[in-house]
This record gives structure tokens, C-alpha cells and sequence, in this order.
């Protein structure tokens, strides 16, 4: 059975094409991700179970600039973080050795009780710390342009 030439030239574009959905390398201009999406089951287990009590920063004391101010070490290191199917909302889990937890999240922040709507909000371009999402009652609304957000954004560049 002969192959047209047409047949395999599409074929051969297709591969190229499906190759790239497969690979971590930029397609077509597009920017990488920041960060490879972690799923340690047990280390978001044990936060939701245990997080009140070794969550050490809580709503309404000073934003943290620092690991220390968060209420962690600085061997403090990315546990779980996923996607929620809400529109754009991250969450990341950090631990340190002693087991302390710190989570923040990423989102446009539609509007809450606490969160004022802003429909023009950039997908990620609102920062939450004290949960995995923004909507959870411990969650607070980091403001843009201060030194918190600076070292929490410097913390989320850094995650390989």
C-alpha cells in the first residue's frame, strides 16, 4: 500500500505539531510556567488537618518580608501546588523542617467578603496569603506594590 506524498507531509506536520504538547520547551513564542505543579497528597493532607495549628502567620498580624516574619526557616521549600477549576486560581504549600506551613495563592479574586470585585483583574495578578485559595476565611488579600508582596513574588519566581 502506497503512502501519497500529501498524506505524509500532513502526517509528518502533525508529529512535529502533537511533539511539542508532549515537551516542556516554550511553543511558538510562548513564555514557560514558573513552576512544574507539585502534588504531595500527604503534605496537603496533613495542612488541611493540622494547618490551624502550624500555619504560623495568621489574618490580621503583618504581612511577612521574610521566611522568619512568615514564621518558618528559611529551609522552607514547595510541597503541593495545584490549579483549581474556579478561572485561574493557584495554590502553593510551603514547609519547613520543623513541619510549619505556609500557604498563599494566586488568582483574579472575584469577589468575596473580604475581596472587593475587580473584574479586570489579570489571571495570577492577585496574591493571597493564608490558604490554598482565596475564598477560605483565613485568607488575606496581599496589597500590590509593598515589600510582602515583593518577597512573595521573589518566592514564587524562585520554584523550580
Amino acid at each position: 500500500m502506497k503512502i501519497s506524498s500529501l498524506a505524509f507531509l500532513t502526517f509528518c506536520c502533525l508529529s512535529t505539531a502533537m511533539a511539542g504538547a508532549a515537551s516542556d520547551q516554550p511553543r511558538f513564542g510562548a513564555v514557560p510556567a514558573q513552576s512544574q505543579f507539585k502534588a504531595d497528597a500527604r503534605a496537603k493532607a496533613e495542612f488541611e488537618e493540622h494547618g490551624g495549628e502550624r500555619h504560623k502567620w495568621k489574618k490580621g498580624q503583618a504581612l511577612p518580608e521574610s521566611w522568619a516574619e512568615a514564621g518558618l526557616l528559611p529551609d522552607a521549600t514547595l510541597v503541593w501546588s495545584g490549579l483549581y477549576l474556579d478561572g485561574g486560581t493557584k495554590g502553593y504549600l510551603f514547609r519547613d523542617s520543623a513541619g510549619n506551613f505556609l500557604a498563599l495563592c494566586t488568582g483574579p479574586g472575584l469577589e468575596t467578603k473580604d475581596h472587593p470585585k475587580r473584574i479586570d483583574a489579570a489571571m495570577g495578578s492577585r496574591l493571597f496569603l493564608g490558604g490554598l485559595h482565596y475564598a477560605k476565611e483565613s485568607v488575606a488579600m496581599v496589597p500590590p506594590g509593598g515589600k510582602a508582596e515583593a518577597w512573595l513574588r521573589k518566592v514564587l519566581g524562585e520554584i523550580k
